[in-house]
């Protein structure tokens, strides 16, 4: 590698160490009733911790230190968790979106935040994505979509909307489509310029308030979008039954820690999380990956699976088995109860 490539490295790890990262975290998430009538979707927690926090270290792990949260819905969750981003060894600012009409609506709250801007990236908070797919989006030119090939047999392309693409560029979106076939989906994450918020101005309305509206606009324009392939995970979480899939790939990638107290005859796996105050009582069996939080009492003589999920302040009563599942905080589960991909 000659000295010119060393530096345009350099330049490249500077530029993004810069930029600065939006995360879309206003919604309330009313298909994900009950679990959002208490909290907001975005702190909805899967593996011990809550999804805008994978959204949060994803980017950090792609050398972003500098955050936007536009926050609406259940703000002091999400604010008190947070708070300015120390814990994270990051710089977190909050823009508010007070009423919540929609994506691009929540993006234009942080218009302030970004003035002066080169450019910057937009995520969904309410999902998980791997830092890779975050790495190849940061690759591109703005304005920039990342988008994922999906298989309608594993995942419905309802929940993205399809995008066409033509030699690279986005040509066309489709939202809601009734498709059987695998097609190309609309990642959730954008590289743009504060050429958007131009965009914005020429089209004010609720009816244009979407990410997906302000990118029809573009298009219309003539605008160029480069579209960014990825097969790395991008995932959303729509309806309650999403958390088991988003679970058991944030427990997939899990490492396991004790903070807790084992007793006799307690075995715990490989891969498990176990919180402080948490209790194992004697002949109870922890199969990692799987994620106990804080305050817990488990057992004596129960079962947990892998991929499953236990919340702060859970009673597992005895003889108890659980499968794959979620359970929230403050949640008693009673003797000889079996949970299956719940």
């Amino acid at each position: 590698m000659n000295a010119e490539c060393r530096l345009r490295i350099v330049e490249c790890r500077m530029e993004v160490l810069k930029m600065k990262c939006v995360i879309l975290a206003a919604g309330e998430g009313q298909r994900m009733r009950p679990l959002t009538n208490t909290m907001p979707k975005v702190m909805i927690p899967i593996a011990g911790k809550p999804i805008l926090e994978y959204a949060l270290h994803a980017c950090i792990k792609c050398g972003i230190r500098d955050f936007v949260f536009v926050i609406g819905y259940g703000r002091e969750k999400v604010q008190n968790y947070f708070q300015n981003g120390r814990d994270w060894n990051v710089r977190i600012e909050y823009a508010f979106q007070e009423e919540q009409f929609g994506t691009g609506h929540a993006l234009k709250q942080a218009r302030k935040a970004l003035a002066g801007e080169k450019k910057f990236i937009v995520i969904n908070g309410d999902g998980l994505i791997d830092p890779a797919a975050i790495k190849e989006l940061l690759s591109g030119n703005p304005p920039a979509m990342l988008v994922k090939h999906v298989d309608p047999a594993k995942e419905p392309l309802s929940k993205y909307g399809i995008v066409r693409i033509d030699r690279g560029r986005v040509a066309e979106l489709v939202e809601r489509p009734d498709v059987s076939e695998p097609g190309t989906v609309n990642g959730g994450a954008y590289l743009l310029t504060n050429e958007i918020f131009d965009i914005m101005d020429k089209h004010p309305g609720k009816g244009n308030n979407r990410m997906t509206d302000l990118v029809l606009h573009m298009l219309a324009e003539g605008k160029e979008i480069s579209a960014i392939p990825t097969s790395a995970l991008c995932r959303k979480a729509i309806y309650p039954w999403d958390l088991l899939s988003l679970n058991t790939a944030a427990s997939l990638a899990m490492e396991g820690a004790n903070e807790g107290v084992l007793e006799e005859n307690v075995h715990v796996g490989e891969n498990v999380r176990i919180g402080k105050g948490t209790v194992i009582h004697p002949n109870t069996s922890i199969f990692g990956p799987a994620s106990i939080g804080e305050g817990c009492e488990i057992g004596p003589n129960a079962v947990i699976f892998p991929t499953t999920s236990i919340g702060n302040n859970v009673v597992v009563a005895p003889f108890c088995e659980i499968v794959e599942s979620v359970i929230m905080d403050n949640v008693r589960i009673s003797t000889g109860s079996i949970i299956h991909s719940s």
